[in-house]
């Protein structure tokens, strides 16, 4: 009987010892990818559209019978807009789950720290993190949206263009922002334009009131305004509240969803630049994820969906033709061109950066009117 219940054991030791390996064994068939996003904090929105575009992509990817015959797994860890919590997600994903390819993050400062923490052999892909101090700062970080220079350039150019040679600039204290400000402040100047005030203030109030009566009592007729949702929907609705109407320049959370609720009509003029996106033409099966998208969230994806869905896609595309060896997937993403996603045309500049479309719009009675579009170089 003691004979009996030993084997017994042993079999149930044996079964569990091989199904643990059998397990282990499956997820190691699987392709494993760390995606680290500010899903939380300041930066919460636009993180939680970037992991809903790359959980889109990925359902794609494994649906069509994975990436040469494997399944995607993703493992999401949240940078919750602080530099402090990147790192830990950072290592994380290198240190017990094994990851070599990361996505992340859409939020500069984050970004920068993640950059700066990164091991040679592990590729950060960023679907976003737009400052200018990104470029070219190390050869394993790629990212496939544009610098804020490209903005700086389009707006100054649209602005000085429309006759306005004298401007205020009203920036959010946040990095994003300042990064946008600085490099329109820079563009401006080149084109013999005047920066009279350079007004900065702190996000996460509610009443903007103050500001903008001081902005109305100098009778500023002309401002650039960057802002995250919340705050440039509050800063738009309280203006028109008090009968103050200058000539509205800004990025483009003014077209958000959240700026749109807070804001209402009083977006009505406001001129704005983003990457240039076409949805209408774009290839059969990205026009299925447009339709698909449209029908559970009842809109088309934005900016921040689309270049993340198309990160995680040419990912997938690299690794069908490289394997997952990421010095091979760096030197192959980095000589990409003309990939026709859904966030426009994108060529890899060969240092990390695209070289991507910008495109200048008007608001009118919520409807969006084409300016011009930008279109820009290595020399650029």
């Amino acid at each position: 009987m003691k004979i009996i219940k030993i084997s017994i054991l042993i079999l149930l030791i044996i079964s569990v010892f091989f199904g643990c390996n059998s397990n282990s064994q499956k997820q190691n068939n699987n392709i494993i990818i760390g995606a680290i996003f500010s899903s939380t904090g300041v930066a919460g929105d636009y993180g939680k559209k970037s992991i809903e575009g790359i959980r889109f992509a990925v359902d794609e990817i494994n649906a069509d019978g994975g990436i040469n015959g494997k399944k995607v797994e993703v493992i999401y860890e949240d940078a919750k807009s602080n530099p402090k919590d990147a790192i830990s997600a950072l290592n994380k994903l290198i240190n017990i789950n094994n990851v070599a390819i990361i996505l992340g993050d859409v939020y500069s400062s984050t970004t920068k720290v993640l950059i700066d923490n990164l091991p040679n052999q592990t590729l950060l892909f960023a679907p976003g993190a737009s400052s200018p101090q990104l470029t070219n700062i190390k050869p394993n970080f790629i990212r496939n949206w544009t610098s804020d220079n490209f903005d700086g350039y389009a707006m100054a150019y649209i602005i000085y263009s429309s006759g306005i040679r004298e401007i205020t600039t009203l920036t959010q204290n946040n990095d994003y922002t300042i990064s946008l400000n600085e490099a329109f402040i820079s563009e401006f100047k080149k084109q013999n334009g005047t920066v009279s005030s350079n007004i900065y203030f702190d996000g996460e109030s509610s009443d903007y009131k103050l500001l903008v009566q001081k902005l109305k009592s100098k009778n500023i007729k002309a401002i650039y305004l960057t802002a995250l949702s919340k705050e440039m929907g509050l800063i738009l609705k309280q203006s028109k509240e008090i009968g103050y109407f200058p000539e509205w320049f800004a990025n483009l959370t003014v077209n958000s969803d959240d700026c749109k609720k807070i804001a209402g009509t009083a977006r009505n003029g406001v001129v704005f630049s983003k990457p240039y996106i076409d949805l209408k033409n774009v290839s059969l099966s990205s026009k299925k994820f447009v339709a698909g998208y449209k029908k559970i969230n009842g809109i088309e994806p934005d900016e921040t969906v689309c270049h993340a869905y198309d990160a995680m896609n040419i990912i997938a595309y690299a690794i069908r033709k490289k394997g997952t060896n990421t010095n091979s997937l760096i030197t192959y993403i980095n000589g990409i061109k003309n990939y026709a996603g859904l966030s426009g045309v994108t060529s890899f500049d060969g240092h990390g950066g695209v070289l991507k479309q910008v495109e200048v719009l008007k608001i009118l009675n919520d409807s969006l009117v084409f300016i011009k579009k930008f279109s820009f170089d290595d020399n650029k």
